[in-house]
């Protein structure tokens, strides 16, 4: 009976010391965060931020190395929340759509972020090619340690990172 009594203390010590080390994540912020595991996932993401205010207040966390390889990919459109590459890279973007503003966030909006983010491939529009950046077409928020690797073409207001900053 002593070693029962003595099992059951343990188990319930484990279980007290997972519960106090649990980070509790309201309701709120997990509808607000969204986090990227595959390109379909990315593509989806990629989708809903047609609407300029869907992206407001959201969180978006890479989780993986996305490739972007043989995938129909239309830049992002407009983005005003925060996008946290974690370190990783989106690779072997295509750009060659005519479409400005262009890059893999077409437009980043007043108070939007992309932070810690990678990206490699090419960029090379047609049509006027006005606004091309390899992450940024056009930058109305902050860009802070992000990596552009690959080829950029446009005719005007042409970038590695972004092609128009108006802001940080």
């Amino acid at each position: 009976m002593k070693k029962m009594h003595d099992k059951l203390i343990a188990v319930l010590l484990v279980l007290l010391l997972c519960l106090q080390t649990a980070v509790p994540v309201s309701a709120e912020e997990s509808k607000n965060t969204i986090k990227i595991y595959t390109a379909e996932d990315f593509l989806e993401f990629a989708d809903n931020c047609s609407l300029d205010t869907w992206s407001k207040d959201k969180t978006v966390v890479l989780q993986a190395d996305i490739s972007l390889k043989g995938k129909e990919f239309k830049p992002i459109a407009t983005f005003g929340g925060t996008f946290d590459g974690n370190g990783y890279t989106i690779f072997e973007i295509n750009l060659t759509e005519a479409m400005s503003p262009t890059g893999l966030f077409a437009v980043l909006q007043t108070g939007g972020t992309v932070k810690n983010l990678n990206v490699s491939g090419d960029v090379n529009p047609g049509g006027d090619a006005c606004s091309v950046g390899g992450i940024v077409g056009e930058n109305y928020g902050t860009i802070s340690n992000c990596t552009y690797m690959g080829n950029v073409t446009g005719a005007l207001y042409t970038g590695g990172i972004c092609g128009v900053n108006a802001s940080s």
